[in-house]
């Protein structure tokens, strides 16, 4: 699928913006030593297979469980921006 252009910026590909999401969440899970995401969902009050959809991306995170998820692997505002898909200059 051809790149399309919005407000002069372009459109991120859905799948490699989950990519970069998921790598994001693995690389704050190491820092933060946890090893499995039974232990991630329980930190952030969610089900383990509520956790592994929305890494999937067969359903998609709710704004409180993103606040929980940032929270608790102790993002930086240039993570949460990178996770969110802003460019951070």
């Amino acid at each position: 699928m051809p790149r399309v252009k919005s407000l002069g910026k372009a459109v991120v590909n859905p799948v490699k913006q989950r990519e970069v999401f998921n790598r994001l969440i693995r690389v704050a899970m190491a820092r933060k030593d946890i090893r499995h995401n039974a232990q991630l969902a329980s930190m952030i009050a969610m089900d383990d297979s509520c956790l592994s959809k929305r890494m999937s991306g067969d359903s998609k995170w709710s704004y409180e469980e993103l606040c929980r998820l940032f929270r608790v692997l102790e993002f930086t505002p240039e993570e949460t921006a990178q996770a969110m898909g802003v460019a951070v200059a």
